[in-house]
């Protein structure tokens, strides 16, 4: 992607009619496909690997190990 998107350019871009796409992302290959896929805005977190891939029933139960 060649532009920066912040908070303040998508309200921008909206304002002016303008939409934007987001995803939720939780490793290095989701945020690939997404910026391949012109994603404007991913949102990261190692909750959601914690809880849906890793099958852990607490985020403090994910070690660094685990996460890389």
């Amino acid at each position: 992607m060649s532009e920066k998107v912040t908070v303040e350019s998508a309200a921008a871009d909206e304002a002016d009619g303008g939409r934007s796409s987001g995803v939720g992302g939780w490793d290095y290959q989701v945020a690939v496909i997404a910026d391949r896929a012109g994603v404007e805005i991913v949102a990261g977190g190692d909750s959601v690997t914690a809880f849906n891939l890793g099958g852990q029933s607490s985020p403090r139960e994910f070690t660094m190990e685990e996460m890389s």
